[in-house]
């Protein structure tokens, strides 16, 4: 049966739009379906979601969901690189094939991809969620290179660097490294306003709680993804806690 009234119109937004972040169109599905749904065949997820709600899913939301439930889901993400290069894809709403090799991505869709995914993961028990391989660490910290990174941004900080040769002209080596400082200042900056679009979304959610968390509490770039202490955020985690995870 369809769902009807103003709450199930706000989800069919949110199921249609190419813009919808993959935490809330995770959210969308537990709240409707259960934890269980993220167990569930991303066919049959888009079944019931289309046919609960009325709609059809646009092909880059199933995508960011697909790839945001294997994320929190399955170990993937951490340990192989073209699952990763594939999540990182899908999460920046660009289109994929999980069947043939990934595009590559740049370092704004990485960013953007560790920092949701690490919202939804955060530490428990002091342990830490799964840690990057040594595939995927070296990758990125290639890709970091080729952008003329010295050190990685702060969610990049388990990319391993290559090492780079040192300039013996000063002036040359204090301009690399002014630069470099630039770009993490400018990853912080794009890290922060594609937060504060992703809280938006929730905050309007019609799954949002009473008193969702104000703009002062969202994460930054000085305060990580997933290691926040507020009432909306322990909401979130509540929303995406999961089972075990999944090894390949």
């Amino acid at each position: 049966m369809v769902r009807i009234g103003q709450e199930a119109r706000d989800v069919q937004d949110l199921l249609t739009s190419p813009d919808t972040y993959g935490t809330v169109l995770a959210c969308v599905a537990i709240d409707a379906y259960g934890l269980e749904a993220l167990n569930w065949d991303p066919r049959t997820l888009r079944m019931e979601l289309e046919a609960s709600y009325g709609v059809e899913m646009s092909d880059a939301s199933l995508d960011r969901l697909q790839a945001f439930l294997t994320a929190i889901t399955t170990d993937q993400f951490y340990n192989d690189l073209w699952a990763f290069l594939h999540i990182a894809n899908a999460l920046n709403g660009r289109p994929v094939d999980f069947r043939v090799g990934p595009d590559e991505v740049d370092i704004e869709e990485i960013v953007w991809a560790v920092a949701e995914v690490g919202l939804s993961d955060p530490k428990e028990d002091d342990k830490d969620t799964p840690t990057y391989s040594e595939d995927v660490a070296e990758a990125v910290g290639v890709l970091l290179h080729r952008e003329g990174f010295i050190q990685p941004p702060s969610v990049l900080s388990w990319a391993i660097m290559p090492n780079r040769p040192v300039s013996k002209d000063q002036e040359t080596e204090a301009a690399v490294i002014s630069r470099s400082q630039e770009q993490q200042a400018e990853m912080d900056q794009y890290l922060r306003e594609r937060m504060q679009e992703l809280f938006v979304q929730l905050k309007s959610s019609p799954f949002a709680p009473e008193d969702p968390v104000d703009d002062e509490s969202s994460p930054s770039a000085e305060q990580p993804p997933g290691t926040g202490g507020s009432d909306f955020l322990s909401t979130l985690h509540g929303l995406v806690r999961r089972t075990p995870r999944v090894g390949l």
